[in-house]
């Protein structure tokens, strides 16, 4: 009963929209009849109203009077192109109540066959004007849609003999072109299963070509199917974006992806076609120039896919067809002439775009409205696109097969070529190898067996090792060279293993890169013995013959030095005698006898000073002479100097000043000795070449080079460019003219320019005649633990002539001297066997105020000790101990006596200054030496030391 009445209910609300529907029964809309088939093309019987506003509603435009504006259509499927309007559709439909309609209620689909609609609604007219409305667009998802289809689909349920006006309101960003079809629910179910078993053949083959030339890029590495692949998956996008079909079953995936982001998959395919025409065809090395006109539309293509970001969808459209529309002609042309050339690869290149131009050419012109839009238009893509795939798929299996029939013919022509290279290389008369990086010989002609002295090839390569040592002499250098220069040669001497012959040879070796395992190295070995036998002779010849000249040349200037030296040491050594007996003369004056003494003590310290040169530059020469490495106070070696020069400068009328460059340091490792041996020498020179003016010692620390640098300028003759180029040599003397009136034997620069480059340090030169000179000497050296740096206010009373010197960063008073206080208190065992200087040292030290005990030789100072000790005798507060005495040396009497435990300080006497032998002093057990002749100042110095405790106290 329920079931009957609301059959009723159904029944009368059909018949109300029935008479609802009749006011349309006079209009000018044709109806389409429905009756038994499936389909129904509705675009030709709909009219077409524009709306640029986008403003309109239902209401408005189904009033009478918006019914003039809609237009009546003509094609099957409507394509309005790209454009920012909204279409109003209106269509009438009848379900005729006539044979074959049967059903009471009959369920259509009314399909807009297009994809992603921005906005897609369909409006069913009621009764009393009222619309009921369903929408299918991208505003709502698939699951939530009337109908689960990519196209916009809505489900119409018609009453039998019911006639129903609808409106259908459409908008899209891109272009829009659709048939507008009702289809009997059969129809459409057929029409949804071929469509997916069409469109997923497609979409399965362009996955299938994928996965196959990925497979193959794995398998060559070839970059092309890299491009080849990334291109299928652009155009498989653009598909996917412009047909919509499957994105139905990604909807998470793409989502966030409008159907106006087809533009990016459009470039990206541009894009990856370009780069793949380029490798595919290999344009950089067989067609330079149209690989750079390719190139250009590449990055064309790559700024306009950055621009496409900010510029509006209808822009980026336009210039996208045209730029394609542009591009397509240039890049057949391209291909067609590269044919032409005879590239095969580019005839199967230009057969599948020919599939591909075709089917985007035909949706460019259907897109623009220049030809109508119609399936076989819109097939014409997808099917463009999958031959043009195939196409390329078949053209890279060529390529492999084309690459193998290549490599089969060069491995032919390679074997010819191996057979004739290996004839050489049997016949060659320069050895010849090939060996693993690991230092296997794994080839080698007989040439090379016999020039290493071994009967047969076998024989070789049992002496493997040997064989490679030899030629790779230093094989980490070799190698490191080979890996730079690719080739690496060296000159090798070595003996048959007989040893009767030695053997020359020339290798050469280099690094071939690939092939099996990671490289190999192939080299070569020349027999060079005849060729080297007649060059040394000849170098042996010229040698001699340099050896020679060098040798004359040199006897002519030791000759001419000797006799320098004759004259230099005869000088002084006549006024020493000369004086000397002169004094012999009752009748002289005491003025005169004064004079002639200290012409004989001035000549005798000029005599001294040459010997020591003599003796110095003799040493440099063999290449003996050290210097010391040990503290140095700079202000000490500064305040000798001075105190040595002011004096001097004086007598000459000359001002001798010493400036300081603060920061200077306190102490510097060094030699001292040779430090005051170039001052003295630089600074006598400055003294002794001025006639007026001053001298002045500049002290500084350079920072730059971390050299200690003494400057000594003057204001005398000057040094002419000529002669400062021989400054330093050994037997050249500046000037002769000035030497002979000034006096100098020419050894002094000489030696002090070895010392300070010895020290680590230099001597330079700037002069310019009758202007002065300056002399810079700078030393090397690092700094001891008690070093510090001397500012101006710690040496503020400097200039005043008090130099104070630094030790352990505290002031330090100045030494005692000899002539300011003689007076020491303590006796002095000397033991000296040359009577000449027992008489003068015993002279000198009794004038200290000390007793003195003469011995003459080691075995009397040691019996002297010992009865001093057996006999409760006072002991000597000092020994002077000569080294070179009979019976016992001076180092053997040092050891008896601290063996014996005896206390006292022991001083050695000694004519050699060198470290060995001051070394083997200080081993004996000597507390320090004394250098012969004996100064009288570093003897007091040395004896005020020990024999402190016994100086009388200062007032």
């Amino acid at each position: 009963m329920a079931k009957a009445i609301g059959l009723r209910l159904q029944c009368f609300i059909y018949m109300c929209i029935l008479l609802s529907s009749s006011v349309y029964a006079n209009e000018e809309l044709a109806p389409v009849r429905l009756f038994s088939k499936k389909q129904y093309v509705l675009s030709t019987y709909m009219y077409v109203l524009e709306d640029k506003t986008n403003t309109l509603t239902i209401d408005e435009v189904s009033s009478p009077s918006y019914r003039e504006f809609f237009v009546a259509n003509d094609e099957e499927t409507r394509n309005f192109g790209i454009s920012t309007s909204t279409y109003w559709l209106r269509c009438l439909v009848e379900y005729p109540d006539a044979y074959p309609n049967i059903n009471d209620i009959q369920r259509w689909y009314l399909e807009v066959g297009d994809t992603q609609m921005d906005v897609a609604e369909l409006y069913i007219s009621e009764f009393d004007g009222v619309f009921s409305v369903l929408s299918s667009d991208v505003r709502t998802s698939y699951e939530t849609r009337p109908v689960r289809h990519v196209n916009s689909v809505f489900p119409v349920d018609l009453m039998l003999g019911q006639k129903v006006i609808f409106y259908i309101k459409i908008n899209k960003v891109t272009s829009i072109r659709f048939p507008l079809i009702m289809w009997a629910e059969s129809g459409f179910v057929e029409k949804v299963a071929s469509e997916e078993f069409l469109y997923g053949v497609l979409y399965g083959g362009m996955f299938i070509l994928m996965i196959y030339n990925l497979f193959l890029y794995i398998s060559t590495r070839e970059i092309s199917y890299i491009y080849y692949v990334s291109y299928l998956l652009s155009v498989s996008i653009f598909m996917f974006l412009e047909l919509g079909h499957g994105l139905i079953h990604f909807e998470n995936l793409f989502w966030k992806i409008d159907r106006e982001h087809i533009v990016y998959a459009i470039w990206f395919s541009v894009i990856f076609s370009l780069l793949f025409a380029k490798s595919f065809m290999n344009t950089k090395d067989e067609h330079p120039r149209i690989d750079f006109v390719l190139s250009g539309f590449v990055i064309i293509a790559f700024v306009t896919l950055g621009v496409n970001f900010f510029v509006d969808y209808n822009v980026s459209a336009v210039w996208n067809s045209s730029f394609n529309a542009l591009l397509m002609p240039i890049y057949m042309g391209i291909v067609f002439y590269i044919y032409m050339q005879g590239n095969v690869n580019a005839k199967y290149f230009f057969i599948a775009w020919i599939f591909n131009v075709f089917g985007f050419a035909m949706l460019a012109a259907a897109t623009n409205k220049v030809i109508p839009m119609t399936p076989f238009v819109i097939a014409a893509t997808p099917v463009g696109i999958l031959m043009e795939s195939l196409v390329f798929s078949f053209a890279l299996a060529n390529r492999i097969k084309n690459n193998q029939f290549e490599a089969v013919q060069a491995d032919k022509t390679a074997m010819s070529y191996m057979e004739q290279y290996q004839s050489v290389f049997d016949r060659a008369f320069s050895g010849m190898y090939e060996m693993t990086l690991k230092g296997e010989i794994v080839n080698v002609n007989p040439a090379m067996a016999k020039i290493f002295g071994f009967d047969s090839i076998k024989e070789l390569l049992k002496h493997n090792d040997s064989v490679v040592k030899i030629i790779f002499d230093d094989a980490s250098r070799q190698f490191i060279e080979m890996l730079k220069f690719d080739e690496v040669s060296n000159d090798l001497i070595f003996k048959y293993t007989d040893k009767k012959r030695v053997v020359w040879v020339r290798h050469t070796a280099k690094l071939i890169v690939g092939g099996t395992g990671r490289g190999h190295i192939e080299g070569s070995v020349e027999d060079v013995t005849q060729s080297k036998l007649k060059e040394m002779a000849v170098l042996e010849k010229d040698q001699q013959i340099l050896e020679k000249k060098i040798a004359e040349e040199s006897a002519q200037a030791k000759s001419e030095f000797l006799a320098n030296m004759n004259h230099e040491i005869r000088t002084p050594l006549t006024a020493i005698i000369g004086f000397s007996e002169s004094l012999k003369d009752p009748g002289m004056s005491k003025g005169n006898r004064d004079k002639a003494v200290s012409l004989v003590v001035g000549s005798s310290h000029v005599l001294l000073n040459l010997i020591n040169d003599i003796l110095d530059f003799s040493k440099i020469d063999a290449n003996k002479l050290q210097v010391e490495n040990i503290p140095v106070n700079v202000c000490e070696v500064v305040n000798k100097i001075t105190n040595d020069f002011v004096a001097v400068a004086e007598s000459k009328k000359l001002r001798f000043d010493v400036v300081f460059r603060y920061p200077i340091p306190s102490h510097l490792l060094s030699d001292p000795l040779r430090i005051h041996q170039v001052l003295m020498n630089l600074c006598s020179n400055a003294v002794k070449f001025t006639d007026a003016g001053s001298v002045m010692l500049i002290v500084s620390w350079d920072d730059e080079i971390n050299k200690l640098k003494f400057e000594i300028v003057d204001s005398g003759l000057g040094i002419s460019d000529q002669i400062e180029e021989n400054l330093f040599q050994v037997f050249n003397q500046a000037d002769t003219s000035a030497t002979r009136q000034y006096g100098g034997a020419g050894l002094g620069l000489a030696i002090s320019k070895q010392l300070a480059m010895m020290m680590g340090g230099d001597i330079d030169v700037l002069s310019k005649p009758g202007v002065g000179s300056v002399f810079t000497f700078t030393i090397s050296g690092h700094f001891p633990q008690n070093m510090m740096w001397i500012r101006q206010d710690d040496l503020s009373d400097l200039n005043s002539g008090n130099m104070i010197g630094l030790e352990n960063g505290k002031r330090k008073s100045k030494q005692v001297s000899p002539h300011e206080n003689p007076s020491l208190i303590g006796s002095v065992l000397l033991a000296e066997d040359n009577v000449v200087n027992q008489k003068l040292i015993e002279r000198v030290l009794k004038k200290f105020g000390l007793d003195v005990i003469v011995v003459s030789d080691g075995v009397e100072v040691c019996d002297y000790c010992d009865e001093c000790c057996s006999n409760n005798e006072v002991m000597p507060d000092f020994v002077l101990m000569d080294i070179n005495m009979p019976n016992r040396d001076g180092l053997e009497a040092t050891k008896y006596l601290r063996n014996k435990q005896y206390a006292f300080p022991i001083y050695a006497l000694t004519a050699e200054t060198s470290n060995e032998e001051i070394s083997k002093a200080l081993d004996a057990g000597c507390d320090g030496f004394l250098s012969k002749p004996l100064d009288r100042k570093l003897l007091f110095n040395a004896l005020a030391e020990n024999l402190l405790r016994k100086l009388p106290e200062s007032k």
